[in-house]
């Protein structure tokens, strides 16, 4: 199985709804966590972050 984390590096910024979000990989599962100045918001699965962004910003 593939990690699917390698398709949005650590370090970008994601953006869904007009919200922008910093990514950092989950360590434990294969997903995003979301953050908004600093503070953990939300939990993505890595398969389905890609299809919910409406743009990503790379480092």
């Amino acid at each position: 199985m593939n990690d699917r984390r390698q398709d949005i590096p650590e370090g970008s910024v994601v953006t869904i709804d007009g919200l922008e979000f910093a990514v950092k990989h989950n360590p434990h599962f294969s997903a995003f966590d979301l953050y908004q100045r600093g503070e953990l918001m939300l939990t993505v699965n890595a398969k389905i972050l890609p299809t919910i962004a409406d743009a990503v910003k790379f480092p």
